[in-house]
């Protein structure tokens, strides 16, 4: 496994490997003081200890997929395919945001700003609930505070839920970046129009929404099939 503590003598080979990774990761964009190496080095780290090796070999010792090969007793074209199924592992956004310092700084700008509107929307419905406490029935605000606990999962962004990379181009090229923009979609016919979205992507879709409590939310959109 590759250890991420390193000393001065191997420091520059880590940098040097970082940038190499994320070269492949993003197609030798221009990535030139956005690459963050200990991010690079821990997302390499959490791949399967096969992976790392291959990786290890491939751009640290500069061996040859037949050299790899012949370790792991596998063809040169073998190997090939297996560092491809290795950059697609890396290329999802759960993984590649880790290894650009730009993406860690925009989404903790992001976070920040949901989580200021957040706590807005809560200290609004809070004194709300305060206000009406002695008024209304327990049911009633036993609804409001379900809204509340809705509000704040809306805000989660897309890029947390685990989602095919697939999925999450499509509906972060449309715009779609939280719960609460998948919501806005009103019918079937919204969801399928968005572009290259397939009906994988659909199914998976909805069990997303499924687990994160938008039952009936998946109930109305299957319903205008």
């Amino acid at each position: 496994m590759i250890d991420n503590t390193t000393t001065s003598s191997d420091a520059e080979n880590d940098v040097n490997f970082a940038l190499t990774i994320c070269k492949k990761v993003f197609s030798n964009s221009n990535i030139d003081g956005d690459v963050y190496i200990n991010g690079v080095l821990s997302v390499v780290s959490a791949l399967s200890d096969s992976y790392q090796e291959i990786l290890r070999m491939r751009f640290r010792e500069n061996k040859t997929y037949r050299e790899i090969g012949e370790v792991f007793q596998l063809s040169a074209q073998r190997i090939r395919q297996i560092e491809l199924k290795i950059f697609l592992k890396l290329k999802h956004p759960s993984r590649s945001q880790k290894m650009r310092v730009s993406y860690i700084i925009a989404e903790k700008d992001s976070l920040r700003a949901s989580l200021q509107e957040s706590n807005k929307a809560l200290q609004k419905a809070t004194s709300r609930c305060e206000a009406l406490e002695q008024i209304i029935p327990q049911y009633m605000l036993e609804q409001l505070n379900a809204e509340i606990e809705t509000m704040s999962i809306s805000n989660i962004p897309i890029s947390d839920l685990g989602l095919s990379i697939r999925l999450y181009n499509c509906l972060l090229k449309t715009g779609i970046t939280n719960i609460e923009g998948i919501t806005e979609l009103k019918t079937y016919d919204d969801i399928i129009s968005i572009k290259n979205l397939g009906k994988k992507c659909v199914h998976e879709l909805f069990s997303v929404m499924n687990d994160k409590g938008y039952v009936e939310w998946v109930e109305i959109i299957k319903s205008t099939k």
